[in-house]
């Protein structure tokens, strides 16, 4: 009778642990490891591109795989909880505004962006997210009927490193455009040599910038735009 009783329990005991462990496998199966391919800013006023770094209250969207029961976004050691933030999920994108208090720490040298769910963690770096006051900024220009040959004065603030200078064309098409040796570009001016035999548009001037995180010395790269503006000959 003893025996019985034991086997009995025995049988309980591992129905279970069967039952137990299925529930959890049913849990898990419908997640997978996430994981973070890019990063794309998603603001309404410049165009959807992936990027290096951004800024507090942007919006960016995360693409990747396995987003499927992440409920926190991870920042430099700070978590954001997309419940309350988020804009758009699926499994394989999070669309999120960064709220202001997030900022990459130079004093330690921490860029990175980390979600995590119950089967694994992605982590995706480096990724910057800068205060606000380092943001770059076109402010105007010094004329907008460009003259072909002619030099374009373009204002701003944190326009320093200045790579690539970009004036828009008809039909959504852009131009690069040269600078001129003579005056050399800063953090708050950057000249350009008007190209000639195009037409120029309404539409965004872009500023691509290689920028150096003083933190680490590693470069990055930033892209500025302007206001929509009328440069129609």
């Amino acid at each position: 009778m003893k025996i019985k009783n034991i086997v009995f329990r025995m049988s309980i005991l591992t129905v279970v642990c069967l039952c137990v462990f299925g529930c959890f496998s049913c849990r898990d199966d419908k997640f997978t490891a996430p994981r973070i391919d890019s990063v794309w800013n998603n603001m309404g006023n410049q165009p959807i591109e992936q990027v290096e770094c951004t800024y507090p209250e942007q919006t960016i969207c995360l693409r990747g795989a396995g987003f499927t029961g992440v409920r926190k976004l991870n920042v430099n050691g700070m978590d954001i909880d997309l419940t309350d933030t988020q804009i758009y999920n699926t499994d394989a994108s999070i669309i999120i505004g960064l709220p202001k208090e997030v900022a990459t720490t130079t004093a330690t040298g921490l860029a990175y962006l980390k979600v995590e769910n119950s089967v694994g963690t992605a982590v995706y770096e480096p990724f910057y997210v800068f205060d606000s006051t380092e943001k770059p900024k076109i402010s105007g220009f010094s004329s907008t009927t460009l003259i072909p040959g002619s030099i374009l004065q373009i204002k701003g603030s944190n326009l320093s490193g200045a790579l690539e200078v970009y004036l828009p064309l008809a039909f959504e098409q852009r131009i690069l455009c040269e600078f001129d040796e003579t005056q050399p570009s800063t953090d708050t001016e950057v000249y350009v040599k008007i190209p000639e035999g195009v037409n120029f548009a309404k539409g965004q001037v872009a500023i691509v910038m290689r920028k150096i995180y003083s933190a680490t010395g590693d470069e990055y790269m930033d892209t500025v735009y302007s206001d929509e503006t009328n440069f129609s000959n």
